[in-house]
């Protein structure tokens, strides 16, 4: 399962627990009972989401700097093809002479792929 998505679960499990000590503690009036609970629950919580948070955090970096990388790489890659530069190709021109076609798209199709 996907940490995102785990981070989002983190979240309902913290709401429903927040709702069933809320009952809990309207039920008995003796808050003290619930208090190191709540307190223990609430650490664990916030631990546990700082910890997945720094794992998204590094994961998004990793990929950022692969994107940078790539952006790098194929900028360099562009670069090159542009500083290339080819020789101009003289095309032959056909005469129009019918006897002459086959041989002029012969050389034109040769000089072309």
């Amino acid at each position: 399962m996907s940490i995102k998505l785990r981070v989002g679960r983190l979240e309902e499990i913290w709401n429903k627990c927040e709702e069933i000590q809320d009952r809990l503690e309207s039920i008995d009036s003796d808050s003290s009972k619930h208090d190191d609970f709540r307190k223990d629950f609430e650490t664990k919580f916030y631990d546990l989401n700082v910890k997945m948070q720094r794992i998204i955090d590094k994961h998004d970096a990793k990929g950022s700097e692969q994107v940078h990388a790539t952006d790098a790489s194929e900028q360099g890659s562009s670069n090159l093809h542009n500083s290339l530069k080819l020789l101009a190709i003289n095309l032959p021109i056909f005469s129009g002479q019918y006897d002459r076609w086959i041989s002029f798209s012969d050389m034109f199709r040769a000089m072309i792929t």
